[in-house]
């Protein structure tokens, strides 16, 4: 519950420096908030990154499951030869 909780923190950090990057863009005059890009840009990769973890590990556990399912319906067969094992 803690890190869910962390994560939609975090979400909501990234949604503000988009924003802010945002309004940076497509100000008429950015030169004085041109020193905050580097910052935000930092901000939004590392909750990219995040989430990209987060979904990374939940297909793969998804994946490791279906070929789990798939091992258990091979040998329950009687068809398991080396060869479908791989």
């Amino acid at each position: 519950m803690y890190w869910a909780g962390l994560t939609a923190v975090f979400r909501v950090k990234a949604g503000k420096a988009l924003v802010e990057l945002k309004d940076i863009e497509s100000a008429t005059t950015p030169y004085s908030s041109l020193h905050k890009v580097a910052g935000l840009i930092t901000i939004v990769e590392a909750v990219n990154g995040s989430v990209l973890t987060e979904k990374r590990t939940h297909a793969l556990a998804r994946v490791d499951d279906k070929i789990s399912q798939l091992e258990t319906e091979i040998n329950n067969s009687g068809i398991a030869t080396p060869e479908l094992s791989n």
